[in-house]
């Protein structure tokens, strides 16, 4: 027959086990992480014609001309024209439109 105190220290050893497996696989989120993490974005792949214009530190109408005759890479969805990064950083670089 066992104790109380035997029962008791089974218990705490049976608890403890528990909680290090659940550590082990279980990561603790205090309101600071949760408030870190909302506020990281997805680094964006593509840009306005607005924005890419702002980067490129021309106006957006020559943005839009440049977009037009073929010089800047760009994607349209629909009516909404949005200028990747890569065509940016190409343009830059001296690459020109090419893909």
């Amino acid at each position: 027959m066992t104790t109380d105190g035997a029962v008791a220290q089974k218990s705490a050893a049976a608890a403890e086990g528990t909680a290090s497996a659940l550590s082990s696989k279980y990561v603790m989120i205090d309101s600071t992480t949760r408030a870190s993490r909302r506020d990281e974005r997805p680094r964006r792949l593509v840009r306005t014609v607005e924005e890419a214009a702002l980067v490129l530190g021309i106006s957006r109408a020559h943005g839009y001309r440049l977009i037009s005759r073929g010089e800047i890479r760009h994607i349209r969805l629909g009516r909404r024209i949005l200028v990747p990064d890569r065509a940016i950083e190409d343009l830059l670089a001296g690459g020109g439109p090419g893909i």
